[in-house]
């Protein structure tokens, strides 16, 4: 059985796809000058190194330090004995550990010789990590390289365009399946529900955030029972690529579709959010609406952007769109959104959502 699932990651992660990611990463270390590049993983955080190498730390954590020039070397915090297991299923054929990790990782950047140091997704590291790097590279440059895993995100490859697809399809019908059953549940109850049809259509990870009411926002599952008025708030990961959706527990309001999609339709690059939250508010069927676009090729999910300026040609978000509608009642719908050269479109057909 196992020996199955290796070979299924494989088919969809083919060694090719993989070294295209690695080379574009290159490239965009080279154009910041960077000697190497530190992405934090761990089991919830694993989409960026995911990405790179098609490996996941279902159990544990680590840093992948990847130089551009040469092998990458994974620091983990796994034993010894799964080893050949990262070998196998992964690019990573160099692994090393310690009792820190961050102290491990400041040996390795100095056998290295690394100089001028990117660290992806800095301000998302843990703080133990960092301190131990600053201490122990004295002589190094530690600096922000978040927009170097952007960049490389930005240019989505048709094999990642199928595992967005897929992540999409996973969150949708995996809330199709239990959204009737989730009213009259505690928000724990409701959470455990969708965690299990998500599950169960192979969802690496997944994070749920529920409005037990209407007029609640979105917040991490309580004891608070949930009413027919909810909403949730799905992101899926599968396979290093995540997406996010968001769901009335109702059947979704018509008008409310119809003043999301009129949204997506307006949304370009260039465009601001309050240019677009007004002229959704004007004459439309919302009262008070809110948008939210999330930056979902982060590996931390529901990491929010202020702003559509700058996002390049490829990237993958999520609009998620909010407000009352005339009867009083509060509203919410959100899909992924590929953005394009000069608008943005859903990751799947209307018909498929």
């Amino acid at each position: 059985m196992k020996r199955g699932l290796i070979e299924w990651d494989r088919q969809e992660l083919p060694p090719d796809v993989l070294a295209g990611r690695q080379a574009r990463c290159r490239n965009l270390m080279a154009a910041r000058g960077l000697d190497g590049l530190l992405v934090y993983t761990d089991v919830w955080r694993s989409g960026q190194v995911r990405y790179l190498t098609n490996f996941i730390p279902y159990w544990n954590q680590g840093v992948l330090l990847f130089p551009r020039e040469g092998e990458p070397v994974l620091a983990a915090g796994l034993s010894a004995r799964v080893y050949p297991w990262i070998r196998e299923t992964s690019t990573v054929t160099t692994i090393v550990s310690g009792p820190s990790l961050g102290q491990e990782v400041a040996t390795q950047v100095k056998k290295l010789s690394w100089r001028h140091v990117g660290v992806g997704e800095r301000d998302t590291m843990p703080h133990g990590i960092l301190n131990a790097l600053a201490e122990g590279l004295p002589d190094c440059e530690l600096v922000d390289a978040t927009d170097v895993l952007d960049g490389l995100r930005s240019e989505v490859d048709e094999a990642g365009l199928a595992l967005y697809r897929k992540a999409t399809e996973i969150a949708t019908q995996g809330f199709a399946e239990v959204s009737a059953d989730l009213p009259g549940k505690t928000g724990w109850q409701a959470a455990s529900l969708l965690e299990r049809a998500l599950r169960r259509r192979a969802a690496t990870d997944t994070v749920i955030l529920l409005a037990p009411h209407a007029q609640d926002w979105p917040a991490y599952p309580g004891d608070k029972t949930m009413t027919s008025g909810g909403v949730a708030l799905v992101a899926v990961e599968y396979k290093g690529h995540w997406v996010e959706i968001g769901r009335p527990l109702a059947n979704g309001n018509p008008a409310v579709r119809a003043e999301y999609a009129r949204a997506v339709e307006m949304l370009r690059p260039a465009a601001s959010l309050q240019s677009l939250r007004n002229e959704i508010g004007r004459g439309g069927s919302l009262r008070d609406p809110t948008f939210i676009v999330s930056a979902t090729h982060r590996s931390f999910p529901f990491t929010q952007l202020d702003s559509l300026a700058g996002l390049p040609r490829g990237t993958v978000i999520a609009l998620h769109l909010s407000g009352t509608d005339q009867k009083g009642a509060r509203w919410w719908w959100g899909d992924p959104l590929l953005v394009e050269e000069d608008r943005a479109r859903p990751l799947l057909p209307e018909r498929e959502r």
